[in-house]
């Protein structure tokens, strides 16, 4: 059956280079298999995962009807699979297995993926991944439900190279920067972080527009950069000073009262 499984993950992958208009390499496509919570897509490897199914459906069963799980057909080798999948030698040795669902298993292989996967990338690679990750946080685009009149909805381009980005593929060729003239990688990180012409400010100024509108939305009353009295300490004499502290936005209502 691991056969038929990793046959079938291969046509998910298959479509998936349809989709994204590119084939993925083995860290690429080991990055895509992870959960969103951990820096992938979700396209979660049946074959991979497949332990923890059975093993999960054969602990449920036997728990309900009261029966050892441990006479279930092949449950030796499943524990096996497990204990090096999820990099856990001694799981399972004590005949506990209350209590444990696919969920947790499925969370400790995707956990000993992502370690593997950081550990065969480079330091760039590394930084991404784990931006990527970050619980799940930087992952909503992809859960999002797109949505035109929300402004959720993504071009075909727009999406493949944000796919693309993500997996640390090729996004465009290396040469020049025509605004800096320093050299652009294909990975598209110096595009993103180039500092001539207003660009990191240009982008700050759409991504705090884009918040206020969700906040006019939400009625909560948002002022966008208002100058915050505050008080800072100078490090150098200590002295502490009035000064005025602008922020990118200011809620002045939670949504039930007034701030």
């Amino acid at each position: 059956i691991r056969d038929v499984l990793a046959a079938s993950d291969q046509v998910v992958f298959n479509a998936f280079e349809k989709i994204a208009c590119f084939t993925p390499t083995s860290l690429q496509r080991q990055q895509a298999t992870l959960s969103t919570s951990r820096g992938g897509l979700g396209l979660r490897s049946s074959a991979a995962h497949a332990s923890a199914a059975y093993f999960a459906s054969v602990n449920a069963c036997a728990e309900a009807d009261g029966w050892d799980p441990r006479s279930s057909e092949d449950f030796d080798y499943v524990i096996s699979d497990i204990r090096t999948l999820t990099d856990r030698p001694h799981w399972g040795l004590d005949g506990s297995f209350q209590e444990v669902s696919q969920h947790d298993i499925s969370a400790a292989v995707d956990d000993r993926q992502f370690n593997l996967l950081l550990s065969a990338s480079s330091k760039q690679d590394c930084a991404r991944i784990n931006s990527c990750a970050s619980q799940g946080v930087a992952a909503a685009w992809l859960t999002a439900i797109p949505s035109p009149y929300l402004g959720t909805a993504f071009t075909a381009a727009c999406f493949i190279t944000a796919l693309k980005m993500w997996l640390g593929a090729a996004v465009c060729s290396e040469g020049p920067c025509p605004r800096c003239g320093k050299l652009m990688d294909a990975g598209g990180y110096h595009a993103l972080t180039c500092k001539r012409y207003h660009t990191w400010t240009r982008r700050h100024d759409s991504l705090r527009d884009i918040f206020y509108y969700f906040c006019q939305m939400g009625r909560l009353n948002p002022k966008r950069e208002p100058l915050i009295p505050t008080e800072q300490r100078d490090h150098t004499t200590g002295a502490i000073r009035g000064t005025n502290t602008r922020s990118d936005i200011l809620l002045l209502s939670t949504g039930s009262r007034p701030c």
